[in-house]
Formats: C-alpha cells, sequence, structure tokens
C-alpha cells in the first residue's frame, strides 16, 4: 500500500495545524499572531530584504527562536552555506520538518528543493507553509522517511519540540522507508540531512548519490560517535574537507579548494568565525570548570596533618584562621601575687622575683 494511502493520523496530544488565521491576517504581520488549531505565525526577515511566513504549534522551541529574533532558524548556519551554493541550486531537504531551511532557500536562492518529511504532523505544516509563502512551484514535498534500506517506521514525537521528533524501525509501522538513491534526484548541489540520529543510516542509502553528483553535505551530528561514523562514511566517497558549522552541524565538501569560497562572502566568514570564536570559548570555560571540580575534590579528600599530640585539643576552643579548632588559645598573662619565699620576698610579678633573686645572689 502506498504512503500516501496510509498517512498517519496525528495522536489526540500533538498540535492540530490550522490553515486559517483567526483575526483573518493570513500574511506576515506581527510576530505571534495566533490562528486556530493551537498553532501561530511567526515571521523572519531574509538577507534579501523579504520576509518568510511559518505556521508552528504554539510552545514550539523553533517557533519560539524564530519569534524571539526575528531571523530564520539556524539563521548564522545558513548564512555560512549560502556562500557555497551556486545560482538557482537544486537541494534535497532530508528532515525538513515545517519547511524553515526548504522555504528560506525557495525565497532568497529561487533552489528547487526536494523536501522529507515523514510525521504527518509536521508535513501537513510544511505544506501549508509552503502554500502560504508561495514557493509551491519550488518546493516538493514527500511523506517517506529515508535510510539504509527499505522498511517501515513509526515515529516518536517530543513534545515542545516538533523538530526533535525520531523515528523508529517498526515493521508494522505506518511510514514507508526508502532510500534516497531510489528517486534519482538530479542534479543535487546541497544535500541537507537533520533526522535526529538516523544521519548515518540516510547516508549509507545515499551512495550512488554521492559518487556520482557529488553535492555539498550538510548534516547534524549529535554525539561524538555519530561524528566519527559519519566522518569515516564522508572520507570513503572522497569526501575529506568538512567545516563545523555549530557544536551540532557539520558540512562536507567535495572539493578542498571550494572552502575558499568563504573568503569572498564577508558575512558568511564573520558567520563562521563567530561560530569557531564560541566554539572554542565553549570548550575553554568547559575546562576550566572541569579543573576547578577537580582541585575542589583533591583539596577535600587530602588528610590533614597536626603536629600536636593528641588530647591536646581544648574542649570548646575557637578555631584558628585554617578553620581548625585544635589549637590551645593563648591566654593572657595576669599580674598575680606570689606567696612570700624563705628569704621573705612577696614580689608581684615573676618579673619582679627574678630581679630579687639576682640582687639577692650579688650580695656577700
Amino acid at each position: 500500500m502506498s504512503r500516501w494511502s496510509e498517512r498517519q493520523v496525528p495522536s489526540p496530544t500533538a498540535p492540530q495545524p490550522s490553515f486559517a488565521a483567526a483575526d483573518g491576517s493570513d500574511t506576515p504581520g506581527n510576530t505571534t499572531s495566533q490562528v486556530h488549531g493551537g498553532c501561530s505565525i511567526v515571521t523572519a526577515k531574509l538577507p534579501n530584504g523579504g520576509e518568510m511566513a511559518l505556521e508552528v504549534p504554539t510552545g514550539d522551541d523553533i517557533g519560539k527562536r524564530v519569534a524571539a529574533t526575528s531571523r530564520p532558524y539556524e539563521a548564522v548556519e545558513l548564512r555560512i552555506v549560502d556562500a557555497f551554493l551556486p545560482r538557482n541550486p537544486a537541494i534535497i531537504d532530508v528532515g525538513a520538518n515545517i519547511g524553515n531551511h526548504a522555504i528560506y532557500w525557495a525565497l532568497t536562492h529561487r533552489a528547487n528543493v526536494t523536501a522529507f518529511e515523514p510525521f504527518a504532523t509536521a508535513e501537513i505544516l510544511l505544506n501549508a507553509n509552503v502554500t502560504r509563502n508561495a514557493v509551491g512551484h519550488l518546493v516538493t514535498a514527500h511523506g517517506e522517511a529515508l535510510g539504509a534500506g527499505p522498511g517501515q517506521a513509526t515515529p516518536e514525537p517530543r513534545m515542545g519540540n516538533l523538530g526533535a521528533t525520531r523515528m523508529r524501525t517498526d515493521p508494522y509501522g505506518p511510514v514507508d522507508v526508502v532510500t534516497l538513491d531510489t528517486f534519482h534526484a538530479t542534479p543535487c548541489d546541497l544535500l541537507k540531512v537533520d533526522v535526529e540520529g538516523g544521519e548515518l543510516a540516510v547516508l549509507q542509502g545515499a551512495s550512488e548519490l554521492l559518487d556520482t553528483l557529488r553535492p555539498l553535505v550538510w548534516v547534524e551530528v549529535l554525539t561524538a560517535a555519530d561524528r566519527a561514523a559519519i566522518r569515516d562514511l564522508m572520507r570513503d566517497h572522497r569526501y575529506r574537507t568538512f567545516l563545523m558549522l555549530s557544536p551540532t552541524n557539520a558540512i562536507f565538501l567535495p572539493h578542498g579548494r571550494r572552502i575558499l569560497r568563504l573568503l569572498v562572502s564577508p558575512r558568511a566568514m564573520l558567520g563562521y568565525l563567530r561560530r569557531s570564536i564560541g566554539r572554542a570559548a565553549r570548550s575553554l570555560r568547559a575546562t576550566n570548570k572541569a579543573k576547578a571540580a577537580l582541585r575542589r575534590r583533591s583539596a577535600a579528600t587530602k588528610p590533614r596533618i597536626s603536629l600536636r599530640p593528641e588530647g591536646h585539643m581544648q574542649h570548646g576552643a575557637p578555631p584558628n584562621r585554617s578553620g581548625s579548632t585544635n589549637r590551645r588559645p593563648r591566654q593572657r598573662q595576669r599580674n598575680v601575687p606570689i606567696a612570700p619565699d624563705s628569704t621573705g620576698c612577696a614580689c608581684s610579678s615573676a618579673a619582679a622575683l627574678r630581679r630579687c633573686l639576682s640582687s639577692n645572689d650579688s650580695r656577700p
């Protein structure tokens, strides 16, 4: 049965998208114009002076970021990637979500975008946003999931972040899984893969595309293990140059010399330097914090050595400068009268007694 004939029905707890605004404002206006069905409209300014309007679930993470900055989600990464794109590029967007990246490229580069979004709720919003921004002639949406081989899958959504939905392999799942090579998409200037941990499987199913079309590859890497595995796979396909756009986003270049395009794009270069400096600063802060924690742990476990014999500490003695109470407080010497001795002397102090004795010894 086709993926289109067994479309997944969103769960009752999932946000129900709507395509008509409650106040009749269906065009970009205020940053958070409310719409029916638990969704809202957010707008983002584009580098070419235009605007992009997105319908997002109310309270969604991406919608909050767009509303707070009035810029597209991952705007800095998008500007860096812009430096490597040709005019009117062909782009494959795997994990398109609500269409932030696909619509951005369609409006700024007039790119032909093939978008894949297997989660039905996000796919409905994707199609609605494509229509809202009038880029239906440039963006084509597909509901299949991509992987290393054919099969079935079940989506596992995450509350508050529609873009964090994962696909779990399930032989009885409602979503069809296919490989990217079966689509024979030609040409392809950029392949963007963001599928929450399934990036390696998607690239394994795109071997023919990587070897023949040699596109730029933008891939999300969530863990160090994923980064190492993806680097090894891309190296096997002769992708030896890559840049880290952010701690979780990497871009692989088919030819090392293409990195020089950053030099002719000041905004892209500034964005990359900003990301690199920020990454180095975060790494330095993490290192300093770990060192401080290690010093505190060492100081807490180091035994304290006391040179005084046991039992010397007075009960209730006040602590000294180091916080220890094993030091006898110094008592002030007082002038205590001394009883008369055999010589009949009754000195008022020890010092006077010594003077008296010395004078007695000097007598004949």
